[in-house]
């Protein structure tokens, strides 16, 4: 009789090693798939909320072709002969802003944001025109600085 040693050879060491690092790959895939369904799930829920706003938008209130608020183009025909310096300093909105409403990817700007702007640059909301103001010119406030 042969007797076998209670020893593990190194060939029976490295078949184990090997089922050992499949199964921490086979995990790994598992848990990378079931991250990526988490995460189409989750696209797929603002997809949807994008069709919802789309179809139950403002009937009144249409964006502009490039998908930009109205108020940004009614703005800058306002304001485009004033320096965006001067509005900064006066305290209205950084220039940064200003370019990113009027240039970059600015969709909806708050719109005390834009009164800012406005009477930063000598303007009331009534200088807009038709659509943006209820009543008359707001009241004067007191120009704040910027630190």
């Amino acid at each position: 009789m042969t007797r076998r040693s209670n020893r593990i050879t190194a060939k029976e060491k490295s078949v184990a090693k090997s089922s050992a690092r499949k199964a921490r790959a086979t995990a790994k895939v598992a848990k990378a798939t079931a991250k990526a369904a988490k995460g189409a799930k989750r696209r797929a829920m603002f997809v949807s909320a994008i069709e919802r706003y789309r179809m139950f938008g403002y009937a009144a209130y249409n964006f502009d072709g490039d998908g930009k608020d109205p108020v940004i183009s009614r703005l800058h025909e306002v304001i485009g002969d004033v320096d965006p310096k001067r509005i900064e300093s006066e305290g209205g909105p950084k220039r940064a802003t200003l370019n990113s409403w009027f240039h970059g990817k600015t969709r909806k700007p708050y719109f005390s944001t834009v009164v800012a702007a406005l009477r930063a640059a000598g303007k009331g909301v009534a200088d807009l025109g038709d659509g943006f103001a209820k009543s008359g010119p707001l009241p004067e406030l007191k120009k704040r600085g910027r630190p």
